[in-house]
């Protein structure tokens, strides 16, 4: 896989975008988030990490749409509600 690399401009939102072929890996600077696109397609999911954003490539979006729903519903505060790796896992094994 070609490597990944960062664009150091930010868009004037506090986003840092790291780039992959088609894939994007955007990293919210405000909360410390990342989301995650491919073929200019979003897919679901906000990301504690960017380890756990690069794996979720690898997961179908249903997947991740139910480790989101997942995190949603346990967690009050919303800035809060990111995916974790342990989130991707349990999800997958449901």
């Amino acid at each position: 896989m070609t490597e990944w690399s960062t664009e150091l401009t930010v868009n004037g939102d506090g986003h840092t975008i790291e780039y992959c072929g088609t894939r994007r890996l955007w990293y919210n600077k405000t909360s410390g988030s990342y989301s995650i696109s491919e073929n200019e397609v979003w897919i679901p999911g906000s990301y504690a990490d960017r380890e756990t954003a690069l794996a979720a490539f690898e997961y179908d979006d249903l997947v991740l749409l139910a480790a989101q729903n997942a995190v949603n519903e346990r967690e009050p505060d919303f800035d809060k509600r990111v995916i974790t790796m342990a989130d991707l896992i349990a999800t997958e094994a449901a």
